[in-house]
């Protein structure tokens, strides 16, 4: 691993380290005592209001002393794979990935995902049904 960026801050040292195979991962010790390590994708960009990876690091370790992370859920069903990456605590924010076989990945934010189409009450409700029975998604319109 190499790194790509460093910086120190008054809240704690930041990292973002890059892989051989091109992944980043960033790295984060505050001096409260907590350590964090992450993979890029798993950074809430859009929570810290930063426009990139560097710009978040720089903001969590000068101004905020955390940096808000997404979870994941991997959902293999047998007509695709959903990669759903979720807030903590707010249901039906966040952003999912579906891949399938000789297709190109999609990746959506969930307020796009058009319930009624799919027959489902929940964002989590209609990326199950696509993991497991259409392997489809009915998104909404981006607006712009």
């Amino acid at each position: 691993m190499t790194t790509e960026y460093e910086t120190h801050g008054k809240l704690g040292t930041g990292k973002i380290l890059k892989k051989e195979n091109g992944s980043r991962t960033v790295s984060l010790h505050f001096h409260c005592g907590k350590h964090i390590e992450a993979d890029s994708h798993l950074v809430d960009l859009q929570l810290t209001q930063c426009t990139g990876l560097k710009e978040a690091v720089n903001k969590a370790c000068h101004a905020l002393g955390f940096l808000p992370l997404f979870t994941l859920e991997n959902i293999q069903g047998p007509k695709a794979l959903v990669a759903h990456y979720k807030r903590p605590g707010k249901p039906g924010e966040g952003y999912a990935t579906i891949v399938k076989k000789g297709i190109k990945p999609l990746r959506f934010a969930l307020s796009r995902i058009d319930l009624t189409k799919m027959g489902a009450t929940t964002p989590e409700e209609a990326l199950r049904k696509t993991a497991f029975q259409t392997g489809t998604i009915r998104l909404l319109p981006t607006t712009a």
